[in-house]
């Protein structure tokens, strides 16, 4: 059996060594993901369903952090090895757990947690699984300390996350902490909304990140969502437009990286200056030259929606665009008589129309 380790643990005088990380997302969101990550400067590849693989530093892991829309997770790989399904699985996952010096990772003061995910080849509970590479952890710090670390399954200084199949297990510790998706800004809801990150993913899909050839204005001149629900397209592509790091939602206590011993806060502090200037420099930018923001059209047969859209801008800190946004009560076969004027003064020469259409039960109800 052979084991592979990871680099040497980081620290925080040596932002620039390397970390093995697996960027996770939800199926079918790897192609978006990539293209964001490239986006960012980050190379990657796909290693399969859900899972990126990146080479980086502890810069690329705060970017990814803090920037990416699409993402759901940071892991930093810590160790793999090769096992044998036919032999005692458990009793390896302990056996790999026990030969990582979890010491250099977390305290004896903090507490962690073990996710575990089993692939269905593989002969093993998961739950006893999941117990022998705790045990592992802890006789590791008894060993040293005479005592040992708390879990805390429901808010642990530390996720550990472990994955076994008929080939391979892997021990990774979760960076990000909370799952990365996840934004402050929806506080209205409609029907059946659409998840952030996916909207986010059908925008990098689209290109709606692009510049033109010039480089010196967005790709699109405006974007349309005929059914706009609770504004997510909308906000998505305001807030890609408008350089938010969706990250700051959650920078106050939220990743998973803030108790690692190798954080390095001033870089990370320094980050989150960095990104809240440029959201702040590219809002007044959009307040004082309006002809440089996309013309941006939300229309849906619920006032309802329109409503809920209006207070998740103001809840996602855009209410100062609300006066250059055209939000109405509209419904859908009324799309061509309001676009016409806008194709014939040439104000939609390249427009984004992107919604998400209402299906099933709800539709035929409502129709």
């Amino acid at each position: 059996m052979t084991e592979t380790t990871a680099p040497a643990p980081l620290t925080a005088a040596s932002p620039e060594l390397s970390l093995d990380l697996i960027i996770t997302c939800a199926d079918g969101l790897e192609a978006p993901l990539q293209t964001e990550l490239t986006s960012f400067g980050i190379a990657s590849e796909i290693k399969s369903t859900g899972r990126l693989a990146v080479t980086g530093t502890l810069r690329d892991l705060y970017s990814i952090c803090l920037w990416s829309r699409v993402a759901s997770r940071v892991l930093m790989l810590i160790k793999r090895k090769n096992i044998n399904a036919e032999y005692d699985v458990a009793e390896q996952l302990y056996g790999l757990a026990k030969s990582v010096n979890w010491i250099e990772q977390f305290s004896l003061e903090q507490t962690f947690a073990i996710r575990l995910s089993v692939d269905k080849r593989v002969a093993v509970s998961q739950q006893f699984a999941m117990l022998r590479i705790k045990d592992a952890i802890a006789d590791t710090f008894n060993e040293v300390y005479d005592s040992r670390p708390n879990v805390d399954s429901k808010n642990p200084d530390f996720s550990i996350f472990a994955t076994v199949n008929d080939k391979q297990a892997e021990l990774y510790l979760d960076l990000s902490g909370t799952s990365l998706h996840r934004r402050g800004y929806r506080v209205a809801m409609t029907e059946a909304p659409l998840k952030e990150n996916l909207a986010a993913a059908l925008l990098y899909s689209a290109g709606w990140h692009k510049k033109n050839e010039a480089g010196n204005a967005p790709f699109y001149n405006a974007l349309i969502d005929p059914m706009c629900g609770s504004g997510t397209f909308i906000i998505e592509a305001l807030l890609m437009h408008c350089d938010y790091a969706v990250g700051i939602d959650k920078a106050a206590n939220q990743f998973g990286f803030y108790q690692w011993q190798h954080h390095d806060d001033a870089l990370w502090q320094q980050m989150i200056d960095d990104a809240q200037t440029r959201f702040r420099e590219a809002l007044a930018i959009a307040n004082e030259q309006p002809d440089t923001l996309p013309l941006i059209l939300g229309f849906d047969a619920d006032s309802g929606a329109i409503l809920a859209t209006e207070k998740n801008l103001i809840a996602a800190g855009l209410q100062d665009l609300l006066p250059l946004l055209d939000l109405e009560t509209r419904a859908l076969d009324q799309l061509s008589t309001i676009l016409k004027p806008l194709v014939d003064d040439g104000r939609l020469s390249n427009p984004l129309i992107i919604t998400n259409p209402p299906y099933g039960e709800r539709w035929v109800t409502k129709r």
